[in-house]
């Protein structure tokens, strides 16, 4: 059984976490227990029990997923934010109790999502303290979130099942590598296949999913690995001897293995060394230039596209159902405005919903939305938490941290293509050249097509996506 370990804070016991939580709470112990067994819909949950677990260092008490949830919730339900268990004190409840790290979910619903993710940045999964020579036969798995909004992909997962064997006679593919506009949804399509049950029948040895991210920490995602199948050792102290002992570890097994967010197709490299006869490797990138550096031919990469108009209005009556009831009629530009793209949407549907339940102008911030570029300045959705900081940016910033990977005079060009932010924002190689005053656009280009922020339509004419287009018009604007 995995269990997390937190290295920012060693509570010597349940016991001492649960008196600093009676002290700040001022909650009795009997009220705890009665909001105990009433989560557990049980009659009682006797105080003598209670005081035998949770307030003596009984090295031989037992504890139960829904034992520790109920322990919770009696310290977080009808008090404050500052009387309350945090997020953090109850992963280290959950660590002392030995949870299985597949039921630290169930605490997703006592934390907003920004409290709960940021907790994981002060754990990674550890051991139970021995070293097997083999890995776990039922392991402990650590799960991403569950996207419970996730539409207008039944046919982007359908072809994802093929190309992975999933309910088909077709061979699997090896490698997959997916690709897509920044903000298209390629975390979210993962992170729901992580969870999907025909996946989960069709791996039986598990999934293994790993974020990486601009500031990737590859080491320690192997190692994250490597603990949860339950053979970390320390004497692996280089990268080669991690995914060598990885390799070793998943032979023979049949893992998936999904990592997210790829930055440097070095990092997708080191996880292809990770690959056997049996496992399947999945990856994404925004990056056009990664993508084609990894895959070996190019049926390996999957672009996962934008959302048709139709899903597109399904996604804004899910987000926004008030404002899409009442002034439905009006949204059709807004919608081909945003060209099916998950973020703008989302953000888009958060605004119109808030100004709809406030009695404003939404007719007015419809078509702010469609004319402006303020959508780019607004705040993502908690789904794109940056879990190292604890902190939600906005749209600008996730688009700025892939134009920042562009050499400076390609970032200026890349700004000057704000000029047509003409929906859709179409052009040419001559226009290109005019526009950002080159002589030979060709270099710049291919650097802004390689980092994923334009793309090829055929006949030497390239496209970037409005919100991309406007993104960068706001470069210019001091």
């Amino acid at each position: 059984m995995s269990t997390l370990s937190n290295p920012a804070s060693k509570a010597p016991s349940i016991p001492d976490i649960v008196e600093n939580l009676h002290k700040r709470s001022k909650r009795s112990y009997a009220e705890v227990c009665d909001r105990m067994a009433a989560h557990m819909k049980i009659e009682e949950y006797s105080l003598n029990n209670f005081n035998r677990k949770f307030r003596r260092k009984d090295a031989s008490a037992r504890y139960e997923t829904d034992e520790m949830v109920g322990l919770v919730k009696g310290f977080v339900d009808d008090l404050s934010d500052f009387q309350r268990c945090r997020a953090d004190e109850a992963f280290e409840l959950f660590d002392l109790a030995r949870i299985p790290i597949t039921d630290f979910e169930q605490l997703k619903s006592q934390f907003s999502d920004q409290e709960y993710a940021a907790a994981w940045t002060h754990y990674t999964p550890t051991s139970t303290g021995k070293t097997p020579t083999e890995p776990k036969d039922d392991p402990d798995f650590l799960k991403p979130y569950y996207p419970q909004i996730f539409i207008g992909r039944d046919k982007d997962v359908v072809n994802i099942k093929i190309r992975l064997g999933v309910e088909t006679s077709q061979p699997r593919q090896p490698i997959t590598i997916i690709r897509g506009w920044p903000g298209v949804g390629k975390t979210t399509f993962v992170n729901r296949l992580a969870h999907d049950e025909a996946l989960s029948r069709q791996f039986s040895d598990g999934v293994l999913w790993v974020s990486l991210g601009k500031d990737a920490n590859l080491f320690g995602a192997l190692k994250s690995w490597l603990i949860q199948v339950g053979i970390y050792s320390s004497q692996e102290n280089t990268l080669d001897e991690l995914v060598k002992r990885l390799r070793a570890a998943l032979q023979g097994k049949n893992v998936l293995l999904i990592v997210d967010d790829l930055w440097t197709s070095e990092h997708g490299e080191i996880f292809k060394r990770i690959v056997t006869e049996k496992n399947t490797l999945l990856m994404t990138t925004r990056f056009t230039y990664i993508a084609e550096e990894l895959s070996e031919i190019p049926d390996n990469i999957y672009i996962l596209d934008v959302l048709s108009n139709e899903d597109s209005l399904k996604l804004l009556r899910k987000l926004a159902p008030k404002a899409v009831k009442k002034h439905e009629r009006s949204l059709g530009n807004l919608i081909k405005t945003l060209e099916g793209l998950p973020l703008a949407l989302r953000v888009a549907g958060s605004l119109l919903e808030k100004e709809e339940a406030l009695g404003l102008d939404v007719e007015g911030l419809i078509r702010e939305l469609t004319e402006s570029y303020i959508l780019v300045k607004q705040e993502a959705p908690t789904a794109y938490l940056d879990e190292a900081t604890g902190q939600t940016p906005t749209i600008a910033l996730l688009f700025q941290k892939s134009v920042e990977t562009l050499q400076p005079a390609d970032q200026e060009a890349f700004a000057s293509l704000g000029v047509f932010a003409s929906k859709p924002a179409t052009f040419d190689l001559k226009a290109i050249a005019r526009i950002c005053l080159l002589d030979d656009a060709v270099p710049t280009l291919k650097a802004i097509v390689d980092h994923g922020l334009l793309e090829p339509m055929g006949n030497a004419r390239f496209q970037m996506h409005y919100t991309l287009s406007i993104y960068a018009k706001s470069l210019q604007t001091p």
